[in-house]
């Protein structure tokens, strides 16, 4: 009963921009720490619905404790550990507790867009009654952010909450579509539209056939017309960077947990300053570079494990697929597991998937 009560508030609090004005970064990785330990807390008073193993997530976090113990025993790689150890906690307590029939969390997501959409209505018309009253001299328009606090978070919340949002209806679908093309992402509408059309393929194969032909017409429309602010070729080299970075320092084991911010990669911009990319922009290639290409061996026997116990018999299972398979593709161009606006959501996704897999 309070894990049913608190598991809304989790998904909720973790991906609002609740200081306006400022940095959230720090609050939002306190959110998700603090909610972790709420969780543990939950966990010895609520009994467990299942229980819930994982060699492969558990050998990874042994080699995280062995390489920070060992290898980078400094402030920022220990931080980083604890963060990852309570995200694992999370998961842990969220998949034996969480209940599989998820069209409430439909209804809770669902609602949370809206508030959205309404808001951006508001800071469309410059009436919005929370951003513009912090810092109005520094920032007299406000960007239409919602309550995520940028573009990309706007839709980023849209394609995560699709596949919940299309339990209640397929036609609903359109709100989160709403909120991909305000927050002007190619691959979020491309990770949003892929599962759109592969819980369709299952539930109407004659629309599927006709939105797939509109679907890739139109996006190839809105790629080309995002391209030039969507900084693909600085992906490419930021990435293509990387890898000599790693190539020429510690290829195995990597740079220590945190390194990639370390290092600096940076372009120039237009108007000739510098912008540094404190992320990777691809979830993958970071863990890789901070803890060498053994860490890929543990990736590549989870996803396989994963895909080994995958099952696509009732509906639940293909959303719970479906929300994975668009955490993964988010997560190769963009950086969900460090920021804590997208960390709680992320860890919520693991954890369905590891409950899913126990009920099959």
């Amino acid at each position: 009963m309070i894990f049913n009560f608190i598991l809304p508030i989790y998904l909720i609090g973790s991906m609002m921009f609740f200081w306006p004005g400022m940095m959230a970064y720090k609050p939002q990785e306190m959110f998700i720490q603090y909610s972790a330990l709420l969780f543990f807390v939950i966990s010895m008073i609520e009994p467990a619905k299942r229980e819930i193993n994982n060699k492969y997530i558990g050998f990874f976090l042994l080699y995280v404790f062995c390489h920070v113990l060992l290898l980078g025993f400094d402030v920022k790689p220990r931080m980083q550990m604890l963060n990852l150890f309570l995200v694992a906690i999370t998961i842990k307590i969220v998949a034996e507790r969480v209940d599989l029939e998820l069209k409430r969390i439909g209804w809770v997501l669902l609602v949370f867009c809206l508030v959205n959409l309404v808001l951006i209505y508001l800071q469309s018309i410059n009436q919005d009654p929370i951003f513009t009253s912090v810092h109005f001299d520094k920032m007299p328009e406000v960007d239409l952010v919602g309550l995520m606090g940028s573009r990309f978070a706007v839709g980023a919340l849209g394609a995560l909450s699709m596949p919940f949002i299309y339990l209640i209806s397929p036609f609903l679908c359109v709100i989160p579509l709403v909120l991909v093309v305000i927050g002007k992402s190619s691959t979020l509408a491309l990770s949003l539209v892929l599962g759109f059309l592969f819980l369709l393929w299952f539930d109407h194969k004659r629309t599927f056939w006709m939105l797939l032909i509109l679907s890739a017409s139109l996006f190839g429309l809105y790629v080309a017309l995002d391209y030039g602010t969507g900084q693909f070729h600085l992906r490419l080299n930021t990435w293509r960077e990387g890898f000599r970075y790693l190539a020429g320092t510690h290829p195995w084991t990597g740079n220590g947990l945190g390194s990639w911010a370390d290092v600096n990669f940076f372009h120039v911009q237009d108007n000739g300053e510098p912008k540094i990319w404190k992320w990777a922009h691809n979830e993958f290639l970071q863990v890789v570079f901070e803890l060498g290409i053994v860490s890929a061996f543990f990736i590549w026997f989870f996803l396989k494990d994963k895909i080994q116990r995958l099952v696509l018999y009732t509906k639940r299972d293909r959303v719970i697929f479906a929300s994975f398979f668009i955490l993964m593709i988010f997560a190769f161009f963009h950086f969900p597991f460090h920021v804590g606006r997208f960390a709680g959501m992320s860890a919520f996704i693991f954890a369905l998937g590891e409950a899913n897999a126990d009920q099959a």
